[in-house]
């Protein structure tokens, strides 16, 4: 009984140091933006500037990460992906969007989700795909690993 006492205490001393360098890990990698932040703006050689007269409209839209199609089985919509089946898909996705863009004709646009380097759309850079006059990256969320939910939604 007490070599199972002292093989459970080590099971379990494994178990908590684990979680806790896990939350560590996160803690210490966690992107802190700086209260301003400088931007590079981007062009894609177009000047798109609105006219103050005839007013300014706004699109604003979450892409969700270009990954979010009719085929996506999503885990936290009750699902078992995380993300599309393949790049082709997400170019696709992004084909879409970049038209939906357009056919908006607004004069500003504001994205959410817009992946430049990520895993979960095979490293495609979304705001390349997507810049179409003069153009902002805003980094707001950057982590090396994100844990899944436990329950999804």
């Amino acid at each position: 009984m007490k070599k199972f006492f002292k093989v459970f205490l080590i099971i379990l001393l494994v178990l908590v140091v684990a979680v806790g360098g896990l939350f560590g890990f996160l803690t210490v990698t966690e992107y802190k933006p700086a209260d301003v932040e400088a931007m590079e703006i981007r062009s894609a050689g177009s000047d798109l500037s609105p006219v103050p007269s005839e007013g300014l409209s706004v699109l604003s839209w979450n892409i969700g990460y270009a990954g979010l199609g009719r085929e996506q089985d999503f885990f936290m919509d009750g699902g078992t992906r995380s993300r599309p089946g393949s790049a082709d898909l997400v170019r696709q996705y992004l084909a879409g969007i970049r038209e939906s863009i357009s056919e908006q004709e607004a004069d500003l646009v504001l994205l959410q989700e817009v992946d430049t380097d990520s895993s979960r759309t095979y490293g495609i850079d979304e705001t390349t795909a997507l810049i179409r006059a003069n153009g902002v990256h805003a980094l707001n969320y950057s982590c090396p690993f994100v844990p899944i939910p436990w329950p999804p939604m």
